[in-house]
């Protein structure tokens, strides 16, 4: 061996269990048991240590991971608590309106229409459903449409905005008169109320405050950030003229996502909810009212800031050219061929990925989300919610629950879902994903899977008639054709 290539080597004692003496000495006498241990011990316990700390390093790095994955679960609102069989029915209580139903602070917030035609908000405790509050509506009547949202900070709501569109206009159409109601979301009273006027009129929650859009006659949208009770004007931006006949009869979408207001309609603008500067404005192709360009905008506010903006519903478009995601208004970015995929929980394990579903073809597509390369594309359509866990998206397709790894796209596994699931539903409390089914049998089920191989993990009976899901508050609630039942 050449000089400066000695080796660290172990040396070990070999013991030849044919001699009936054990080990011996050089001068052929026994070795007593009490020095074989100890000899053995301190040859040994250098190793013992180190696998120890391996080990150790090991169950750190495994619980260190843990914690960071449940950290980053917990920012998710639709995550529920830790579910499993049997359910109990904690309370229900009559729906009003179709699932216009709010988690406020631990209660539960309902509004809309009763069965008798009665508009009403109403607030009930989480736990127990006893009744809080209830704030009548007299003023509306059937054809009109009444809306609510939570405005609040920290985790506290402070009011509910609720938008009052009365006949003849309705649901956003031009025509009809708009009102702004505000509520203590602490006793349910009237702390404010004014006309909103405008040819459309739109709000949003921006933290405490509301975002108030309104359609001018002149074809100029005046978009405002104001105190939902005393309406002082924290900003105001108005627009460019438009078309006004593109402006004047289409409802305005109207929402903060990620720092960024956008007002959508054939003209979409992005705003800094800060202070109200542009941040962009996007029209159809070809003019407000393109053939070729598409029914309406898409613009989706990524997490970083970017925007992903195509055209749907268009004549003669293929999907390749549906849209791009860029840092500006400039459409300069890499180009996309759907909507982007807005997953119900998402533990941020697939951030560096955006997924993309066609509007024509179908399918789902996987691309880098820094440079646009694509990754994979299902070519299947999934449909309903879809979920990402551990790596893995999870989506219905078709009669199926499947589970593709988010980096190749292949299917890791799928299980059959029974008829029932038309929602195409899928809830997860991180542990399990379950889906509602239907059994011949048994009626209406809750299935629960492990995410991690499809392995089916449980099952248990959900209230009769109710299939279609939804969480409050880390809540498990159903709804059926009459009720809202809450489940523990």
């Amino acid at each position: 061996m050449a000089r400066g290539q000695m080796q660290e080597v172990l040396l070990v004692e070999v013991v030849d269990d044919r001699d009936p003496r054990g080990p011996v000495r050089a001068d052929g006498a026994p070795v007593s048991p009490s020095r074989r241990l100890g000899g053995a011990a301190r040859r040994w316990w250098p190793v013992a240590a180190v696998l120890a700390a391996l080990l150790a390093v090991g169950v750190a790095v495994t619980g260190l991971r843990e914690r960071e994955r449940l950290a980053r679960l917990e920012a998710q609102p639709r995550l529920l608590a830790a579910l499993g069989p049997p359910f109990a029915e904690l309370w229900r209580t009559s729906m009003r309106g179709w699932g216009r139903v709010l988690a406020v602070d631990g209660d539960v917030v309902l509004f809309g229409p009763d069965a008798d035609g009665a508009t009403a908000v109403v607030r009930q405790a989480g736990e127990s459903g006893a009744r809080r509050w209830l704030a009548p509506f007299p003023e509306l009547g059937a054809g009109d449409d009444l809306w609510c949202q939570p405005l609040g900070a920290d985790g506290a709501v402070e009011h509910l905005a609720c938008r009052l569109e009365i006949s003849p206009g309705g649901l956003g159409r031009a025509g009809g008169a708009v009102r702004l109601v505000v509520l203590d979301a602490g006793t349910g009273e009237r702390v404010a109320e004014r006309a909103l006027t405008g040819t459309a009129v739109a709000v949003a929650a921006a933290g405490v405050d509301l975002v108030v859009s309104q359609a001018r006659r002149d074809g100029t949208v005046l978009i405002t950030r104001q105190d939902p009770v005393t309406a002082a004007v924290r900003w105001s931006h108005r627009t460019r003229q438009s078309d006004r006949g593109a402006l004047g009869s289409r409802a305005l979408d109207t929402r903060v996502e990620h720092g960024v207001v956008v007002v959508g309609g054939p003209v979409t603008w992005a705003l800094d909810v800060r202070d109200g500067r542009q941040l962009g404005e996007w029209h159809l192709e070809g003019g407000d009212w393109a053939v070729r360009g598409g029914w309406g905008l898409d613009v989706t506010v990524l997490a970083d800031g970017r925007f992903a903006v195509g055209e749907s519903g268009g004549v003669g478009l293929a999907d390749e050219e549906y849209g791009t995601v860029s840092a500006t208004d400039a459409r300069d970015g890499f180009a996309i061929n759907g909507p982007v995929l807005q997953p119900v929980v998402d533990d941020g394990s697939a951030a560096d990925l955006l997924f993309t579903v066609p509007p024509d073809r179908g399918g789902m597509i996987a691309q880098d989300a820094a440079t646009g390369e694509r990754r994979w594309d299902l070519g299947t359509m999934p449909w309903g919610n879809s979920i990402v866990l551990d790596g893995r998206v999870i989506v219905v397709i078709g009669r199926e629950l499947v589970a593709l790894d988010a980096r190749s796209g292949q299917r890791l596994w799928s299980v059959p879902v029974p008829r029932g699931n038309h929602a195409q539903q899928v809830v997860t409390d991180g542990d399990v994903v379950a889906v509602p089914i239907s059994d011949r049998e048994r009626g209406p089920l809750l299935a629960a899977f492990d995410p991690a191989d499809g392995r089916a993990r449980w099952t248990a009976a959900l209230p009769p008639g109710g299939t279609h899901l939804t969480a409050l508050d880390g809540r498990l609630a159903v709804f059926t054709d009459r009720d809202l039942v809450v489940l523990g």
